[in-house]
């Protein structure tokens, strides 16, 4: 997630347009995150997340859609383009992830 969160002038565009007028720090997180909750088009299949790579965000900006690290990454991203400082945490579903440890 680390390596696809980029920055692009697109995607702090996207995020000020998300955050409208709002100067509270936890309310301009809270409608980054319902932007992309309300218009992302998520890939929630396991399949998706097998190979455990992201794209860039931009290009998951442009295409608006991907699996949940992708998403992550997008989110990360838009809330660095605003100055905060982010760090990813993944976490999964146990039913969904093998023995041999990896997505099943």
């Amino acid at each position: 997630m680390d390596r696809a969160s980029v920055g692009h002038p697109d995607i702090e565009a996207f995020a000020r347009a998300a955050i409208e007028k709002e100067t509270a720090p936890a309310e301009q997180v809270r409608k980054v995150a319902a932007k992309i909750r309300d218009t992302f088009n998520f890939v929630e299949s396991p399949n998706a997340l097998r190979r455990l790579s992201c794209r860039d965000a931009r290009t998951v900006l442009q295409a608006n859609y991907g699996n949940g690290l992708e998403a992550g990454a997008l989110l990360l991203t838009a809330l660095q383009s605003l100055g905060f400082k982010t760090s990813g945490l993944v976490a999964v579903k146990p039913d969904e992830w093998s023995e041999a440890g990896g997505i099943a």
